[in-house]
């Protein structure tokens, strides 16, 4: 699994579970793996969220990386942990929250992994896609492609999309293109993408 955002599909990956016509396709023995109180946690917000009830918890934008992004067992062995882990990251909302999770992990597990650091690079580029209202970006081979929750008409898009078009004039962006539900940016590197991306919210948010 490479992006988060999708439910438990990550959670239910880790735990390599499966069982299609159960609710959350967790077999009994996962209980004892999980540990009874966040299974029926899992279990009763996995209720809600079927039932369409709001569970406390706004959509935020969904990432989809072709990079290797998880907890490797021989990092975290204890599989709850992983899971909060996982929930945690999909759940973050400000810079600064990812920044101490990003140390809470650091200082107890020691230094991360690449696959776990990746998650993290992720968990940044949700937190910055949000607040440029961005629905979903998804990596294509040698661009990204960046899909807008408002139409072109809306006020905030119009600035977003001026933005971009200065930053393609000054070079911060190379390769652009625009679509009737967003733009793509034709760059490798998720690290050079997280960087437009921040420096897109600075300028858009500074006044």
């Amino acid at each position: 699994m490479n992006y988060l955002g999708a439910g438990f599909h990550i959670a239910l990956k880790d735990l390599e579970i499966r069982g299609a016509g159960e609710l959350l396709g967790v077999e009994q023995s996962g209980i004892n793996r999980l540990g009874f109180d966040l299974y029926i946690e899992m279990l009763n917000e996995a209720i809600k969220e079927i039932k369409g009830e709001y569970i406390g918890v706004s959509k935020l934008p969904e990432i989809k990386i072709s990079i290797p992004a998880f907890i490797p067992e021989e990092y975290i062995d204890d599989t709850s942990m992983r899971i909060r882990i996982y929930r945690k990251l999909t759940q973050i909302y400000e810079e600064t929250e990812v920044d101490k999770l990003y140390q809470e992990i650091l200082d107890r597990f020691g230094r991360l992994p690449k696959e776990v650091d990746n998650l993290f690079k992720i968990t940044r580029l949700r937190v910055f896609a949000s607040r440029i209202n961005l629905e979903k970006i998804q990596q294509k081979k040698g661009s990204f492609r960046f899909i807008l929750k408002q139409p072109l008409e809306d006020v905030f898009v119009q600035k977003l999309l001026s933005t971009l078009s200065s930053f393609k004039k000054k070079e911060i962006i190379k390769n652009l293109k625009f679509y009737p539900d967003g733009f793509e940016i034709y760059e490798n590197s998720i690290d050079k993408i997280l960087d437009i991306l921040i420096k897109l919210c600075q300028k858009i948010h500074e006044n």
